[in-house]
């Protein structure tokens, strides 16, 4: 999990600074513990964020059959309460389900300042993507 978790934060981390926010995307790693860039052809330009993250879950599927998964990975862009603070923040939201584990929501919140990301305390929540238990 902590493999997912460090790609998914690298991966936001470099979209936050370049677009100031960014897209749900995907990764997974195999029995080999590979990282694997999970893709999807959304067919119109700008597809909402739901859709967006039924595109990536059906290509968790497909990617699948050739990877064999051990673990997938959802991130997304929120603004969430902190169990630290009642305001809400920009949060990246990774979605982990990990086979023979289970799932596992991790929160990172964050402040862009003067081109700079500023990472918060990570929190924990129940997982919502149920991948591999549907």
């Amino acid at each position: 999990m902590n493999k997912l978790k460090e790609i998914c934060i690298a991966q936001a981390k470099s979209l936050l600074l370049e677009f100031g926010e960014f897209y749900p995307f995907a990764f997974a790693t195999d029995t080999n513990n590979r990282i694997i860039p999970i893709s999807a052809y959304f067919g119109e330009e700008e597809p909402t964020i739901l859709k967006t993250l039924e595109y990536l879950e059906n290509a968790f599927v497909v990617s699948d059959k050739e990877h064999n998964f051990s673990a997938v990975a959802l991130c997304v862009n929120v603004f969430s309460t902190t169990p630290y603070s009642d305001k809400k923040m920009d949060c990246i939201e990774i979605r982990i389900d990990q086979k023979g584990v289970g799932s596992l929501n991790i929160y990172v919140p964050y402040r862009i300042e003067d081109k700079n990301i500023n990472f918060h305390l990570a929190f924990e929540a129940q997982g919502t993507l149920e991948y591999f238990y549907k």
